[in-house]
């Protein structure tokens, strides 16, 4: 994992790819859930070793690198998926060079799942947060070591084999909500885990009655 004042000027060397952080200026809401996060990424940084890097700003620099993002040339709809941070851009050409219009790119958004009510429910609210907040690690997890085995695997091509994978009814990355953009796609993990966890339940309530 590298830290970096600015995303302009990485470069891709003999790595099959690189990934990219953006988080948002540290707000309360979204701190304890992004330290959490930073253990999963910092173990998928280590799995991953030599074949990509992951690269991730200083705090004083989240704003400034999120922007370096934000600054290239993504339709408009692409780039209100790509502001919803904390996520992780997956390119595979010099960060300078990165053009969304032309070059193959993944988003992963991660969600944010602290949050808690204003009124008298505040403490139910903030338990079901918490609740949340466990499954939505427990899915990024997943998809992080699966995204290990991809991009360690020896010739072969990552965009592919990732999008392939959300495809497979049974498989763990069947639950991305894809977004489709103009040469990549934008993936909500806690977004589609929930939506088949309540297809789920849903189904089971069926047939109990």
């Amino acid at each position: 994992m590298y830290i970096t004042h600015s995303y302009i000027g990485t470069s891709m060397g003999s790595y099959k790819c690189i990934f990219y952080m953006m988080y948002e200026d540290y707000i309360d809401t979204q701190r304890s859930y992004v330290r959490e996060l930073k253990k999963l990424l910092t173990r998928f940084a280590r799995n991953i070793g030599s074949s990509a890097p992951l690269v991730e700003p200083f705090v004083d620099d989240i704003s400034t690198t999120k922007q370096q993002i934000l600054d290239k040339p993504w339709d408009e709809k692409t780039k209100r998926e790509i502001c919803r941070t904390p996520g992780m851009l997956m390119i595979n050409v010099d960060f300078d060079e990165f053009d969304p219009q032309n070059d193959p790119w993944l988003y992963f958004y991660f969600g944010n799942r602290y949050r808690c009510g204003a009124d008298k429910r505040v403490f139910n609210s903030f338990k079901k947060a918490h609740e949340e907040s466990v499954d939505g690690l427990h899915i990024v997890d997943e998809v992080l070591q699966k995204l290990t085995n991809i991009i360690r695997k020896d010739d072969c091509d990552i965009f592919n084999e990732v999008r392939k994978l959300y495809k497979k009814p049974i498989d763990a990355l069947s639950v991305f909500e894809v977004k489709p953009g103009v040469f990549g796609f934008s993936i909500d993990i806690i977004k589609g885990y929930q939506v088949i966890r309540n297809t789920y339940e849903n189904i089971r309530v069926k047939r109990k009655k």
